[in-house]
């Protein structure tokens, strides 16, 4: 199971990837490894391939063992979201998907 977190990007969205990848995300791993959490994935863009600014700034992709284990960020959102202001200024678009091929 995918959690996957899309941080829009405008002129004005400010992210910290150092801290966002050496703080945030360490604190995640630490509280929700207990909870079947698996790994993660941060992406970034440059630009889109006609040029133009990517949709996104950034998007995490965040991997559990089933959608049972994703109970451990009530118990902890708190403290994730009381981070987001120092790495950024985005509001997160967080969506739950299942993977349904691979190769």
């Amino acid at each position: 199971l995918r959690l996957t977190i899309m941080y829009r990007n405008a002129p004005d969205v400010r992210f910290d990837f150092d801290y966002y990848v050496a703080s945030h995300m360490t604190l995640f791993d630490s509280r929700m490894k207990e909870f079947g959490f698996i790994g993660w994935q941060v992406q970034t863009w440059g630009s889109m391939v006609n040029g133009d600014p990517p949709d996104f700034v950034c998007i995490p992709r965040l991997d559990f063992a089933d959608r049972a284990r994703l109970m451990g960020l009530a118990q902890h959102g708190a403290a994730f979201q009381a981070d987001f202001a120092a790495y950024t200024n985005a509001q997160p678009e967080i969506t739950v998907c299942s993977l349904v091929g691979s190769a």
